[in-house]
């Protein structure tokens, strides 16, 4: 079954080809060797999912248009509903196991990104404790919001890892710090001193949404094949299978 980015699936969105998560492949290089680029294992497992649920949408629309154009044939219609049974199935773990990969590495990336900071060391030494409290005094003496910004902006502009992580390891109010102007600094913070691995979580939630969405279509196109969705197709396979079920849905 083909996935040539210029094949067309009857009924089926473009975003569930493989294509929408290869754009993403440079966002994803981790190295190189004599084959090429390689690329991270969130990225390897997104892209075979990818490639899985455009396979299953191809094969069971070609299946679909053959026994429509056979003419009806319940024995074949049977057949279609198990087959998309077990395709989907398959295609439903892949898209969890790639789905789960890639929650592990950007929970990975969020640890990366405080390490970097130092707010847990912040928050365990005693030493970095006792000058993350005159760092605190200071900015909540500050009474103009607009000078405390400019303050902010300096730690970050000279590179003060120590007072930021001092500030990003207590709550925002110790610092005199809204929640909004707390989560800005942190924001601004991870791009001044962890940007290669912020650059990684954003690519994981870009790979996440596409992989998200391609299952979502999937199901949303061939799921009334096996009684899923509010189509009247999948209303009358829910039905059948309840009534096989001994009415149980």
């Amino acid at each position: 079954m083909s996935t040539e980015p210029n094949r067309i699936i009857e009924g089926m969105s473009p975003s569930v080809h493989p294509a929408m998560a290869e754009h993403l492949a440079p966002e994803f290089v981790i190295g190189t060797n004599e084959a090429g680029s390689i690329h991270h294992p969130a990225y390897t497992a997104g892209l075979a999912t990818m490639g899985t649920l455009w396979a299953t949408s191809a094969g069971l629309a070609e299946a679909e248009a053959a026994i429509k154009a056979a003419g009806t044939d319940p024995a074949s219609e049977r057949r279609l509903r198990a087959g998309a049974e077990a395709s989907l199935s398959k295609a439903r773990k892949a898209a969890e196991g790639a789905l789960g990969a890639i929650a592990q590495h950007r929970e990975q990336t969020e640890s990366a990104i405080t390490e970097a900071l130092g707010v847990n060391e912040a928050r365990q030494q005693v030493t970095t404790a006792l000058r993350a409290s005159a760092i605190h005094a200071n900015l909540s003496r500050i009474t103009d919001s607009g000078k405390r910004s400019d303050e902010l902006r300096a730690i970050l502009a000279e590179g003060d890892a120590e007072s930021a992580a001092a500030i990003l390891a207590a709550p925002a109010r110790a610092s005199g710090l809204t929640a909004k102007q707390y989560a800005e600094f942190r924001r601004d913070a991870e791009q001044r001193f962890a940007p290669k691995v912020v650059a990684l979580r954003d690519s994981l939630d870009k790979l996440r949404t596409v992989v998200e969405r391609a299952d979502r279509l999937t199901f949303q196109r061939f799921g009334g094949l096996i009684g899923l969705g509010g189509t009247p197709a999948g209303r009358v396979e829910a039905s059948l299978r309840a009534l096989e079920n001994g009415g149980e849905q």
